[in-house]
Parts: C-alpha cells; sequence; structure tokens
C-alpha cells in the first residue's frame, strides 16, 4: 500500500531527500496498524542510496517487508545475468506452490522465465550485466536479495 499511499517531503538539501508516510484512514483501511515510515533518497554523482526507516507508533507488535524494486532497462532477458556470491546458497522460489526451497549452483544467476526468488543468506555487492547493451549495475544489500 505504500507505494500507492502519498508521502509527504519532510527535507530537501543538497542531494537528498527525505519523505514521510505516517498512518491514516487510508492505510488503516489496508493494515491496521500505527506507524512513520521514513524514507530517505540520496543522489551522487556514481551512485543512489536509499534508506526505509519504519517505526512502529502504536502498542501492538507487527512485522512489516519493504519491497523496494528497482527496474534496469535491458536489450533482451537472454543477455543478461545476476552476479554475485550466489553459489551453493539456498533460493526461495516463490513461483511454486507451495514456495520451494532450491540452492544455486553457480554464482551467475540467469533469468529464463517469470521469476520472484529470495536469497536472504546473500548480502553485499550484486552486478546485474546486461551483454547486449554492454553496461553493468551495481547494487549492494545489507538484508538479502529479493
Amino acid at each position: 500500500f505504500a507505494r500507492d499511499s502519498m508521502w509527504d517531503l519532510v527535507s530537501a538539501e543538497g542531494s537528498t531527500a527525505v519523505f514521510e508516510l505516517t498512518d491514516n484512514e487510508k492505510t488503516r483501511a489496508i493494515w491496521d496498524y500505527p506507524f512513520k515510515a521514513t524514507y530517505t533518497v540520496d543522489l551522487a554523482d556514481d551512485q543512489l542510496k536509499t534508506k526505509l526507516e519504519v517505526l512502529n507508533t502504536g502498542d501492538k507488535p507487527f512485522d512489516f517487508t519493504g519491497a523496494l524494486h528497482s527496474y534496469f532497462d535491458v536489450s533482451n532477458i537472454n543477455d543478461v545475468k545476476i552476479c554475485g556470491p550466489f553459489k551453493g546458497q539456498n533460493i526461495i522460489d516463490r513461483m511454486q506452490s507451495p514456495p520451494a526451497t532450491i540452492t544455486a549452483d553457480s554464482d551467475d544467476i540467469k533469468i529464463t522465465t517469470e521469476t520472484d526468488q529470495i536469497v536472504p543468506g546473500v548480502v553485499g555487492a550484486v552486478k546485474i550485466e546486461d551483454a547486449g547493451k554492454a553496461k553493468s549495475l551495481m547494487i549492494k544489500s545489507t538484508q538479502g536479495w529479493k
């Protein structure tokens, strides 16, 4: 619901902007918990840094996930691979019903079909390489890859 909600711009200084979303009638109709979410975006010369913080402002504990999806314009999915420390890691394949755990047999992942996978044991840098465009994108995570 957060991606479809109106966030308030709290501050903008230099290359950094801070946005805030708090619970309201619309959010409580979907998810009935009081909260404050803060999303910080920092644009640097050669990178984009984002940070999402969620504060429980109520008395009941809650769990949440932050699906911060990035999009990478590719030439053709057949020319793309995702490179990282994947070999031997468990991958949760959520396209299967029920979701199944598979083990990566390579450090490179190729997308060959519709995919919804989580690689929770991998943190750090992962590179998306597009041979068709001769481009790559380095991304970093401290929480694991989805």
